[in-house]
């Protein structure tokens, strides 16, 4: 889900645009290719071909509705159609970086993350956002936080909007992906389930919880 009900007169925004930027911050200095792995409409992967150093995108996706969303804007990026995890392990020692959001839990956690840390070059990274399955006995008080801040952030946005007269990208991109029919999926495993197979498979593994119902996985493949 990329944003929750706000409340009335609050206008909805895009988690998933939300943690953007903290994908693009974590990239290697040096990357030069990198893989949108479960694109959708595209928005990330657009992004990241745009960055100063414009690094080659390509952005997989297995929904060919999804794949022509994304076709329709002007981009440098390669839109692929096929399978996540056959696509990675097509692509040995290739990629930079491998950057996901609000896509890991809909794959199988552990071949997916073997297949990716394959497919990396060394020195490459994978960052991954995804959705935790909710664990209200352990959560409960970021589940209030979270709540608490999104209305936050939903007023600051309806602000901006009468100030400025325009919307910001996160509602937006929200509207968009309501739009587009972007596919869900519930989160099968609880935050202490995926860090327990991640380190696992990928030694050394970061799985970070963040606010707003997501998680970060980042891990570094070693050189």
């Amino acid at each position: 889900m990329s944003g929750r009900p706000t409340g009335p007169g609050l206008p909805a925004w895009s988690h998933n645009a939300w943690y953007h930027p903290f994908v693009e911050r974590r990239l290697p200095p040096d990357t030069r290719r990198v893989l949108d792995l479960g694109c959708g409409r595209g928005t990330l992967a657009r992004r990241l071909a745009a960055l100063p150093s414009r690094p080659t995108v390509d952005a997989v996706d297995r929904d060919s509705a999804m794949v022509r969303v994304a076709r329709r804007q002007s981009s440098p990026v390669r839109w692929l159609q096929a399978d996540a995890v056959t696509h990675l392990l097509a692509h040995p020692d290739t990629y930079d970086a491998i950057c996901s959001v609000a896509v890991l839990h809909h794959l199988p956690l552990t071949e997916t993350l073997t297949a990716a840390a394959g497919s990396l070059r060394p020195g490459g990274r994978l960052v991954l956002i995804a959705l935790p399955r909710s664990d209200l006995r352990r959560d409960l008080a970021v589940q209030l936080l979270a709540a608490a801040a999104h209305r936050a952030v939903a007023a600051g946005l309806l602000l901006r909007q009468r100030l400025t007269g325009r919307d910001h990208r996160l509602a937006v991109e929200q509207a968009a992906d309501d739009d587009d029919g972007m596919p869900t999926a519930a989160a099968p495993l609880a935050l202490r389930e995926v860090r327990r197979a991640a380190r696992a498979v990928l030694p050394g593994a970061r799985v970070r919880r963040l606010l707003f119902w997501r998680y970060a996985l980042v891990w570094e493949r070693p050189a």
